[in-house]
């Protein structure tokens, strides 16, 4: 198993994420990652916000290996920035 990290970007909102989950490849990251995009929107729907949101998949060294994004979604929102 590898640990991924699934980055959400949602508005003008981004959470980076530090601890990371196990999944036994890529596939499976991306199906978490999918999952996680349908919780978020449809938090933000549910709040009467916009579901523009996406998801950066990362590998244990950092490296982007998807993006996972609803329909209309910018990914370039926050994507090129992370918190100091």
């Amino acid at each position: 198993m590898s640990r991924y990290f699934f980055d959400i970007h949602a508005g003008n909102l981004s959470d980076w994420d530090g601890e990371g989950r196990e999944a036994d490849d890529v596939n499976a990251a991306i199906t978490h990652a999918r999952y996680m995009l349908e919780v978020v929107t449809g938090e933000i729907s549910r709040r009467g916000g916009s579901q523009r949101a996406f998801i950066s998949v990362r590998d244990i060294g950092g490296l982007s290996i998807a993006t996972v994004l609803v329909p209309g979604a910018d990914t370039r929102q926050r994507a090129d920035r992370k918190p100091t």
